[in-house]
């Protein structure tokens, strides 16, 4: 075989070996609107939580909201930034829990929705966007959504719980 012919077949190999992965992960607003596009809420009970990379993903009994009941997939951002970024670890969100969220529906009429702010059976709304929660709590838009740990002007100081 020509040395030009085998790189060929490797690089085809490698392409189409790796574009099931360059496909599962995707920019956000490719499949939801944006800060800008009304939010709306959803309610139910966590069935079952994937915390791995490129989102964290809970999968929702939905019973109420503004969105259709049924099982639904609630995307996040990655592992690692829902914890360092927003305070909220693997631990906090279990199978049976009661989840209400605000947030967006897909683009795609399909049952997934991009999360905004979760409260997890019934604790405080919590922020999982940045720089648009934190202008839209500081104007009183959002509701009684409360920023992310460091998102408020306040971050916490060593020690403080």
């Amino acid at each position: 075989m020509k040395p030009n012919r085998r790189w060929n077949i490797l690089l085809a190999a490698t392409v189409f070996g790796l574009a099931p992965l360059a496909y599962a992960h995707h920019a956000i607003t490719a499949e939801y609107p944006g800060s800008s596009s009304p939010t709306l809420e959803m309610i139910g009970e966590v069935t079952k939580v994937r915390w791995r990379a490129p989102h964290v993903e809970v999968y929702v009994k939905v019973t109420g909201g503004d969105v259709d009941a049924g099982n639904w997939v609630v995307n996040s951002h990655s592992p690692g930034l829902l914890a360092r970024t927003y305070g909220i670890m693997p631990d906090d969100v279990k199978v049976g829990d009661k989840v209400r969220f605000l947030g967006w529906k897909s683009r795609f009429n399909v049952p997934r929705f991009h999360m905004r702010a979760i409260s997890i059976n019934d604790g405080p709304m919590r922020s999982t966007l940045r720089p648009a929660d934190s202008r839209a709590i500081s104007d009183g838009t959002l509701g009684e959504v409360i920023p992310a740990p460091g998102l408020d002007s306040s971050p916490l100081q060593p020690g403080e719980e």
